[in-house]
């Protein structure tokens, strides 16, 4: 298995209730993540789960009216 981590989404550091959203909809789909940082959070997964992720988050009902930032690969 991959163990490298690759930020997958960026969410702003003071909207709790995105972190929620995501750590929910990566964890029912069987993806760990990572979330770390101050103003901006950086949500990494492994790297073999970086599409998958981005495709869930993406497509969210959820996180629709959340910023959300996807770093250049």
């Amino acid at each position: 298995m991959d163990d490298d981590l690759v930020t997958a989404i960026m969410i702003s550091g003071t909207d709790q209730e995105a972190q929620v959203i995501v750590e929910r909809e990566l964890a029912a789909a069987g993806i760990p993540c990572f979330v770390e940082g101050s103003v901006v959070y950086g949500v990494q997964v492994h790297s073999q789960d970086v599409a998958r992720a981005r495709e869930i988050l993406t497509e969210s009902r959820e996180l629709q009216d959340h910023w959300m930032q996807f770093p250049r690969d």
